[in-house]
């Protein structure tokens, strides 16, 4: 396993600016993992001061891209989003305003949109060179890590929310919805095979065991609340990996095919009756009519010009078939989101962006298809399927995406 074992994160030690500002990430992810909410209804002193800590930490090396290195050496995801920004903050919220929207959907919306603006502030401080050493490997580790933590401890307050370390809220916090949390889960899987699959020794299989007693914790999670996307996704990484892996070594494939037959015969009963609950959500609820809520959503913007090309603004809600025609002010999916509330040109915007992501993830697949795997589920349902897009869980993988893109072609090094 080769990962990012020749950082030197003593680096960032010998630099007190950057230490103090990592101190501030750390302090703001450990809050949102312990008593944070991914799409707050009533936010507290915890979302701010979450806000004030990430705020402490981007802000003096956003202000040096701007004022001092310019625009000059951005990527074109770096413009693109840019684009997406600026527009975003302007006509769709110009738009909600005038047709008399309520402001705290307003309000909502438009945090939401800056978390998917993310990486706009948080790459540039992430990737920063403290004045010894080289921090290439350390950041994007670093990251990943933290991202993983975090996710745990939101899998962990799903399945025991009574534990006194967690505060206690009447929201509904939708904590197993988070990206963060299926990537947790089905990198870790795939990497407990990884292990098995490099080299089948005493050390390979206990850690493979606690890498897959990590990922339990995860999956239990979403199956509480019976998410149908995630086991998919599992079972069509299984397929894919193995096949990659039968082409690559088929004798080193022993290893993760006896493991994972052992496995499926231990928890069959836990399997059955998981599948029993997703068999019953489907049969009772279908496939959440996403396809007609789209419908809906043409219905409102066709019938101007004005509405299709730039949308019905923040805070702007519709009759939604996917929640028995209540009026709300989201969809399932980030395409039509962005299509109904920044129209045309928003929903080009945003394409584009993701284009520039899929192009960052095919390169980090072609180097580590383990993690490139869980990342592209992550991203791909909540573009597709899921609300959780406006969290700042997504615009925290969206962030990582970038960087462990960056540092793998900087290495040349798998990312494991």
């Amino acid at each position: 396993m080769s990962s990012y074992n020749r950082y030197r994160p003593s680096v960032y030690f010998l630099n007190p600016v950057l230490l103090f500002r990592f101190l501030f990430l750390c302090l703001a992810l450990g809050l949102y993992a312990v008593s944070g909410s991914p799409t707050p209804d009533n936010p507290s002193w915890v979302e701010g001061l979450i806000a004030v800590s990430l705020f402490v930490f981007v802000m003096p090396f956003f202000m040096r891209r701007i004022f001092v290195q310019g625009f000059q050496d951005y990527p074109l995801w770096h413009l693109s989003l840019w684009a997406l920004f600026v527009y975003g903050l302007t006509l769709p919220l110009v738009a909600g305003l005038y047709r008399g929207a309520d402001t705290i959907f307003i309000l909502r919306d438009v945090i939401g949109f800056i978390f998917l603006c993310l990486p706009l502030f948080l790459y540039d401080a992430l990737k920063e060179k403290p004045n010894v050493g080289d921090p290439a490997s350390f950041a994007p580790a670093f990251f990943l890590t933290a991202l993983l933590g975090v996710a745990f401890v939101f899998a962990l307050r799903v399945l025991w929310p009574d534990l006194p370390i967690f505060s206690g809220t009447v929201e509904l916090l939708y904590l197993a919805n988070s990206p963060l949390v299926m990537m947790g889960g089905l990198y870790l899987c795939m990497l407990s095979a990884l292990y098995l699959y490099q080299k089948l020794t005493l050390k390979s299989v206990l850690c493979a065991l606690s890498c897959l007693l990590v990922a339990l914790i995860f999956w239990m999670a979403m199956a509480q609340d019976v998410q149908r996307a995630p086991f998919v996704a599992l079972g069509l990484s299984i397929i894919l990996l193995g096949v990659i892996g039968m082409v690559r070594a088929p004798r080193r494939m022993v290893g993760p095919v006896l493991f994972g037959s052992l496995l499926t015969v231990l928890i069959v009963y836990a399997g059955f009756d998981i599948l029993e609950k997703i068999i019953h959500k489907t049969t009772h609820m279908g496939l959440n009519m996403r396809l007609q809520e789209l419908m809906a959503i043409w219905e409102v913007l066709s019938v101007s010009w004005v509405g299709l090309l730039f949308g019905q603004g923040w805070g702007a809600s519709f009759a939604s078939p996917a929640v028995g025609n209540l009026y709300v002010t989201y969809s399932h999916s980030l395409l039509s989101y962005m299509f109904f509330k920044t129209g045309l040109i928003g929903l080009a915007l945003t394409c584009l962006f993701l284009f520039e992501i899929g192009k960052q993830l095919f390169r980090l697949f072609c180097r580590n298809p383990v993690l490139a795997n869980a990342l592209f589920w992550a991203l791909i349902i909540p573009v597709f399927f899921y609300a959780s897009y406006k969290s700042l869980d997504f615009g925290l993988l969206l962030t990582l995406i970038l960087l462990l893109v960056g540092s793998s072609r900087r290495n040349k090094d798998k990312v494991t």
